[in-house]
């Protein structure tokens, strides 16, 4: 298995639990983003590890921009990790505020989007073997 096979393997687990978990417990997830939008330490820690894990991948996989390959996904996800990351860093307060508005509007279809994200997750897996 190739590195971008596996990190984008990798991506896809995460993502599938990610939204298991929110399909699951949607006012637990309500209750952990309250938690995360009123910590500042958490948004600062967060965006450093996002960082990092962009930096990593883009390191381990290299820029790639060929046709729609593995490598061309997990370099999606890295460069969105680095956006999100610079985003948290520059911007906490407007980014933070923009998510509370998001999830007071969404509240209620929080079960639907943790479906989805998990659909997501199980097509990033199986992709990740082809």
């Amino acid at each position: 298995m190739s590195p971008s096979n596996f990190i984008l393997f990798c991506i896809g687990l995460i993502i599938a639990s990610i939204g298991f978990s929110i399909f699951k417990s949607p006012s637990n997830f309500k209750k952990i983003m309250d938690d995360f939008v009123k910590s500042p330490a958490f948004i600062y820690i967060g965006a450093w590890l996002a960082f990092i894990l962009g930096l990593l991948i883009l390191v381990v996989v290299g820029v790639t921009w060929r046709s729609f390959s593995n490598n061309f996904i997990v370099s999606i996800f890295a460069y969105l990790a680095l956006i999100k990351a610079l985003s948290l860093i520059l911007f906490p307060s407007e980014i933070m505020g923009f998510s509370k508005k998001m999830i007071k509007q969404f509240e209620k279809l929080l079960s639907k989007a943790g479906l989805g994200i998990m659909g997501l997750g199980v097509l990033l897996v199986l992709v990740s073997f082809f």
